[in-house]
Formats: C-alpha cells, sequence, structure tokens
C-alpha cells in the first residue's frame, strides 16, 4: 500500500519534474554516502595520502569531494593551458571550453564551474534518455525504468563529479534522439555528435547510427549520399579541429595519441586478446602482491562482459525490431573500439567508466524488465547499493574504474 501510495504521488508530476526530482535525489544520496566514506576513511592515517589535492575546495566537503583525480588535469587546462601543459594533450577540449565559459560569464571559481556544468550536463542526460525511450517505446513507465537504471548504475557517480563523462552523455543522447525522433533534425544531430567527438574518445563512434539509418532508408540517391557524407564529417569535426589546434601549438600532428601512449602507456591490440590478458591475469601471479590491481581487474572485465551481453541481447530485440539498429550498432562498435586499447594498470583498465556512458545499454535493461516487476526491482537494488558503496570509495580519493 505505501509502494501503491508512493507511485500515485510521484505520477501526479509531469515527466520532466520526475527526472529533475530523480536527478536531486541522485546527487543527494551519493553526497551523503560520500561524506560517510569520508569521515570513516578519516579514522585511518593513511587517508590524506590516498587523496589526490584538490583545487581551491576542500576534498572534505561538496562540491571539493567530487573533484578527484583527471578533474585536476582538467582545471589545469583552464587555469594555464594546453600550451603551458604539454602533458595535458591526452585531455578532450570540450569541458575545459565549457568551465572557462561559466567561469567568464558567472565569476565563479573554475572548480565550481566544473561541478555546475558537469551536473547540469547530467540532467540534460536524464531529460534526453527519457525522450530516447519514449521514442523506442511510447511509455511513460518505460522511459521512467529506463532513466533509473541510468541513475542506479554502479559508476553513475562519475555524472556528478568533476569530469567531462556527464558531458559526452548528454551529447551522445540528444545527437540520437534527435536522429531517431520522426521529426529527425539530422544537422543538429551531427552537430551535438561532432562536439561529443571533442570531449571524449568515443564520441566518433556515434557517426555509426547515421550509416545504419541511411542504409536503413535505402534512398541510395546522389543526394542522400551527400548528406550522409556531409553529416559524417560533422560528426568527427571536433576531434579534426582539436587535432589541428595541438598541431599548431605542438607541431605534431599525433600530439593527443602520442601524450595518452607516453603518459597513460596506452597502446592497441586486437580485442579478443584484451580479454584473453585479463581472463589469464585471475589465475597467474601477474598481481598477486597487489590486491587492488588484482580486484581492480576483476571488477573492469566483469563490466566488460556485462557490456558485450547487452550488445548480444541489443542484436536479438533489433531482430525482434523492438530496438534501433542503429543503437545496436553502436554499442558494437564501441566495445570493438574500447576492447582494443590496452590499459596501463589492467587489460581493460577504466571499462567500469566506459560502461556508464554507453547509454543504450539502458533502454535495452528497461526492456528486459518490461512486465517483469520483482526484477526490476532486484536490479535496481543491487545496482544501486554498488552505487552507494562506490560512491563512497571514490569521494575518499580511492580509485574506480
Amino acid at each position: 500500500r505505501i509502494y501503491k501510495a508512493r507511485s500515485e504521488l510521484f505520477s501526479r508530476f509531469s515527466w520532466w519534474q520526475q527526472c529533475v526530482f530523480l536527478w536531486l535525489c541522485a546527487i543527494l544520496m551519493m553526497t551523503i554516502v560520500g561524506q560517510i566514506g569520508i569521515h570513516v576513511a578519516i579514522r585511518f592515517d593513511d587517508y590524506e595520502g590516498l587523496v589526490r589535492p584538490t583545487i581551491e575546495l576542500s576534498h572534505q566537503e561538496f562540491p571539493g569531494m567530487w573533484i578527484q583525480w583527471d578533474s585536476g588535469w582538467y582545471l589545469a587546462i583552464v587555469r594555464e593551458g594546453y600550451a603551458a601543459r604539454p602533458d595535458s594533450q591526452g585531455f578532450f577540449p570540450v569541458y575545459p571550453l565549457l568551465i572557462s565559459a561559466v567561469v567568464k560569464v558567472t565569476g565563479l571559481s573554475p572548480a565550481w564551474s566544473a561541478i555546475i556544468i558537469a551536473q547540469m550536463s547530467y540532467l540534460g542526460a536524464i531529460l534526453s534518455l527519457y525522450k530516447l525511450a519514449r521514442i523506442i517505446r511510447d511509455e511513460h513507465t518505460f522511459a521512467i525504468r529506463t532513466v533509473l537504471f541510468l541513475i542506479c548504475f554502479p559508476t553513475s557517480f562519475f555524472f556528478i563529479a568533476a569530469y567531462a563523462e556527464s558531458v559526452l552523455l548528454f551529447l551522445s543522447i540528444m545527437s540520437a534522439y534527435l536522429l531517431l525522433r520522426p521529426a529527425r533534425n539530422l544537422w543538429i544531430s551531427a552537430v551535438a555528435a561532432g562536439i561529443a567527438a571533442a570531449s571524449r574518445p568515443t564520441g566518433w563512434i556515434l557517426g555509426v547510427m547515421y550509416l545504419v539509418e541511411f542504409i536503413k532508408m535505402r534512398e541510395f540517391t546522389v543526394k542522400s549520399v551527400l548528406r550522409l557524407f556531409t553529416a559524417g564529417l560533422i560528426t568527427i569535426s571536433g576531434i579534426v579541429a582539436f587535432s589541428f589546434y595541438l598541431y599548431l601549438i605542438s607541431g605534431s600532428a599525433t600530439s593527443l595519441a602520442d601524450v595518452q601512449g607516453s603518459e597513460w602507456k596506452l597502446t592497441w591490440q586486437f580485442p579478443l586478446l584484451t580479454i584473453i590478458d585479463s581472463i589469464e591475469i585471475i589465475f597467474d601471479n601477474t598481481y598477486r602482491d597487489n590486491w587492488f590491481l588484482y580486484v581492480l581487474n576483476i571488477f573492469d572485465l566483469a563490466f566488460g562482459v556485462f557490456v558485450i551481453v547487452m550488445t548480444t541481447i541489443g542484436v536479438r530485440l533489433s531482430l525482434q525490431g523492438r530496438f534501433p539498429w542503429s543503437l545496436t550498432a553502436f554499442l558494437f562498435v564501441s566495445i570493438i573500439f574500447l576492447f582494443s586499447r590496452l590499459g596501463f594498470q589492467v587489460p581493460l583498465d577504466e571499462m567500469a567508466r566506459w560502461a556508464a556512458i554507453l547509454f543504450p545499454i539502458y533502454p535495452i535493461l528497461a526492456l528486459l524488465t518490461q512486465n517483469r516487476v520483482n526484477l526490476t526491482r532486484l536490479s535496481l537494488s543491487v545496482s544501486g547499493l554498488l552505487l552507494l558503496g562506490l560512491s563512497a570509495w571514490w569521494a575518499t580519493g580511492r580509485w574506480v574504474g
């Protein structure tokens, strides 16, 4: 009865008000458990040594607790620029540019601006995902369930932290929505994808959606081919422009890849070999003396397997006509790209974070749990508990994917 009463009260609000409410609840809950984690960690003598220094704000308070690890790189780019920090040229420019813009317009500090952009982008992603879900299945409960799977995803705390992940997520979902809605807007969708390509490395993969939609239309005229080609150029324009800028300041057209290779020890290999390497580590003695890396490898491998399973299910749903082929193709190319990246700590390093950005998995999960109330509650409960635990761990300065 209590559950039914809450559902009826929740349903009185419009769809966007429900999304905003869920967004606020997510930020509040993750901040509370993050604070709990910090105060528990303070009792340990090695706490300060594990926390990455926060710029301008105390890491023990909001929002400083969400400025960890890569956040410092983004803020350094805002302060000093790419030319003054050549080792920062492996970070994409859209997020630092947005921070700089907010600083100039509002007068806020870079740290506060970074948090505001991340969390507002997260809200934009939630609202856009709802609209995209309504295209896949025109049902409010399905769309809200899709949003809940995003909010409760175990590593979704990255979307409220001073990271570029929420910016990429918002641009990616918006690009897909504008492309797939009945009154499609190809050019604005392509522009969103182009900006996404200058946000994080997987942004350019959004171009795959345009190719799939073009094939589905079966209009192989000169005009349609030119339109596809132009849209494709727009989707990669962001990364091309950034590479050209780095060439102007560094003299190297491959500065982005060079820095990622030298600073992060990033290398490439056949995707299947990366999976095999990760599995082998579990059974050999590579990380037996380092429990954290041993667990981290299993952690990232689990998320990698999860993404493969979701992609496989996406193919099945697409064959049944229940899921857009363009989103399935995006997932398929994404896992090939991500599994080809050999991490410097563990083979599938950062897979837990990458998995959260692959937005098609959320409507797939919502389709899988359609009319299965107990399965929905179990999935969201387990995922939510993992999210809270990882949020507390990460807020204290410990590493998560």
